[in-house]
């Protein structure tokens, strides 16, 4: 989904890889067709809620999710599935997950954003989502965590805290890494493509 004006190219060739037929868009009448939704990063919160409030997408994202078909939100897109934000005041999410997205702990050890690769741990060995994950590496590029149901959670990464890296509930998946940074993302985008 078109939301707001990032470089997808490096994420599309690594969907079609894995023989996807993609299209970005920001239309109804084409995100009511399609099979799996995905919520790429961005930069704000509060403006991507904004911006997909004026394009009138809110309802179009939450029909496609109550369906049940695949959702992934990867980055800012995973924060956007939960209730909400608490960073710079209150903004509300999609809602489809319970949970707050906050910022990761000020520590001047640990500069933000966190960009980089870090290893998962904590995965999730039942997972189909998550086979093969283990210890793997992923590439990140983030200032934000999520406060959710320990359920939910997939795998982990390790920075000043534990924060989830991957979360899942039925069909409605998040990435908080950026699956095209690395061959560990690379293999996490192609398990969620097996399990879509």
């Amino acid at each position: 989904m078109n939301y707001q004006e990032k470089d997808v190219s490096s994420l599309i060739t690594s969907l079609k890889k894995y023989g996807c037929q993609v299209e970005v868009s920001d239309q109804l009448e084409v995100i009511a067709k399609c099979d799996c939704l995905i919520l790429p990063d961005g930069d704000s919160y509060a403006e991507a809620m904004a911006t997909l409030r004026e394009k009138e997408l809110l309802g179009a994202i939450k029909a496609h999710a109550k369906a049940g078909k695949s959702l992934l939100g990867i980055g800012l897109g995973m924060h956007l599935l939960f209730e909400g934000t608490t960073v710079n005041g209150f903004t509300a999410g999609l809602e489809l997950l319970e949970g707050l997205s906050e910022n990761l702990p000020d520590d001047p050890a640990f500069p933000l954003p966190h960009t980089g690769q870090s290893t998962l741990i904590g995965v999730d060995e039942t997972s189909d989502l998550t086979s093969g994950l283990a210890n793997q590496k992923v590439g990140y590029h983030h200032s934000l965590t999520v406060d959710c149901d320990l359920n939910q959670i997939k795998a982990l990464s390790q920075y000043s805290i534990k924060f989830p890296a991957i979360i899942q509930e039925q069909a409605i998946v998040g990435f908080q890494f950026l699956p095209e940074l690395s061959p560990g993302g690379e293999q996490a985008l192609s398990n969620f493509i097996k399990v879509s």
